[in-house]
This record gives structure tokens, sequence and C-alpha cells, in this order.
């Protein structure tokens, strides 16, 4: 995939991984780094293995039989789909393939979180970090529910300490919702804001292990990982005897960096810390 456009090509002669292309110049312009990313990895695996078809040609049955081919993709494999859709949605708005051939793709459902996470296992959680740093942003995300990638977007402008709260200005859901994300904070969680705000007056507030750098996508994956590896310092006996059968998979399962911290956030994003005690938090 070469993100190089000209004019966008007749209907019957675009290729799959031209379609893709042109889309992708259109999203580095238009959503968010984060956004753009993701969508450049799942488009890249479907032009690996149908990016050659002509794009009219393309249907539901190629989309799914590439994600059926990736047997470690859980969660991904929703996003994989809409991705793929998304892409020749644009092309059919553009002008560029008219229908879109994938028009039929069913996408599976998200999974609702019901399960939550009690004090004694966000406490085990948290007792299993033994960074000092990553452990703080650990924390935040348990305590606000916010996304890993707004935490390490936090800064002290962002903060308001009149109304003790983060107020993002960019967040997931700006475009629809045209207002900043508040997101009020316990008083450990303030206490806490406050100090890294003194420590880092610019610049994101927590940051990775070495301080001076903020955290990045893939250091916090690295991180992760490392507190997969509790194994070692934990017996057998007690990762088995873990009441949440999360914490469990968490603990006993080999996986990648990635792998584990998707399940991670899983996890933390249903916390139930300090709820009913502080203003609802935005979503």
């Amino acid at each position: 995939m070469t993100g190089n456009t000209a004019a966008g090509p007749k209907a019957d002669k675009l290729p799959a991984v031209k379609l893709c292309d042109l889309f992708l110049d259109y999203s580095q312009k238009h959503h968010a780094a984060d956004t753009f990313a993701l969508y450049k990895f799942f488009l890249a695996s479907f032009c690996k293995k149908h990016g050659r078809l002509p794009a009219k040609t393309v249907v539901p049955f190629h989309v799914n039989s590439g994600i059926d081919s990736k047997p470690t993709w859980k969660g991904s494999r929703r996003h994989a789909a809409l991705a793929v859709k998304r892409a020749f949605a644009w092309a059919d708005e553009q002008g560029l393939l008219s229908p879109s051939p994938l028009k039929g793709l069913d996408v599976e459902p998200g999974n609702r979180r019901t399960r939550v996470l009690t004090r004694a296992e966000q406490a085990e959680i948290l007792a299993a970090i033994k960074d000092q740093s990553f452990r703080e942003f650990v924390a935040a995300m348990l305590a606000t529910g916010c996304r890993p990638s707004e935490v390490a977007r936090v800064t002290a402008a962002a903060v308001n300490l009149e109304l003790g709260a983060w107020v993002l200005a960019e967040h997931k859901t700006r475009k629809k919702t045209g207002k900043p994300r508040v997101i009020y904070l316990s008083p450990e969680m303030l206490a806490l804001t406050r100090r890294l705000m003194a420590a880092f007056p610019e610049g994101p507030l927590f940051r990775g292990p070495r301080v001076k750098k903020p955290n990045t996508r893939n250091g916090i994956r690295c991180q992760g990982k490392r507190t997969h590896l509790l194994r070692n310092s934990r017996s057998t006996s007690s990762r088995k005897e873990s009441s949440h059968p999360a914490l469990s998979r968490l603990f006993l399962m080999p996986m990648s960096a990635s792998a584990f911290f998707n399940m991670a956030n899983a996890i933390f994003r249903t916390s139930d810390m300090f709820s009913g005690a502080w203003p609802s938090r935005s979503r």
C-alpha cells in the first residue's frame, strides 16, 4: 500500500489496494493519528490477501475469509470488518465505486462489559505493577474510566483544579458531540494530578519509566507485558485461585504484549471504583 494518490481511476479498473490507498490518504488528513493507524493496519492485512482484486468484485466472503485466517484475533475481528467496510463506503460516497459491494457485510456486535472489578481485584492488579509511573497510569484508568490514549494525553493545561476535573478537548467522540470530555476526579486522583502537574508543567502528565519521555502506544504495551510476567513472582496456586476469570486468563495465558494490554484494558474499563461517590463520568 503506497499511499500515493492521483486522479481517481474508473470504477471498472479500480483495484482494491488502490481504493484502500485513496481512503488512507483521506483518513490521514481527516482522522486522529490513532484512528488512521488502525485503518492502515487492518486495510494492509486485507490488501495483502485480496488487494489485487478489482474493487467491484470484492464481496463479504473475501473480508470474512481474511479475518478467519487470523485465529488470534478476538475483538479485532469486528474492527477489521469495520475498517474495510468503511473504506468501501467512503469510495461509494466519493463516486469512485457505486454501490459499495460490501453494503451487506455483517459486522459482529461489540461485546458489552457487565462484570466489574472489586476493590480487592483492583488492588491485586496495581500491586503487580512494580514501576511507579506505570502503576499511576493504570490507577488513573481504573479511577476515571478513561481510555489509555486519553490518560496518556492529559497535560497540565487540561486540568481544571477549581472543577476538580480533567477537561479533554480532543477525544473519541468529539466530532459527534462537539463538546470537550469532562472527567471528574476523586480526591486521590486530584492529589496525584497536582503532584504530576508540579513535576511536569509542560507536556503529558503520565510518562514512561524513564520519566522524561511521554507514554507511547508501544511503551504501554511493553509495560503491560512486564506486568504479565507477574507469574514469576506469584505461586501457581494463587494464580489459579483468582476470583476473576479474566484475571486468571490474564496471568496464566501466554500472549503478546498487544494481546495482554487489550485484555487488561477490557478489565480496567469495567471498573466501579468511586462509583456513586462522584459526579457521573462523561463517556
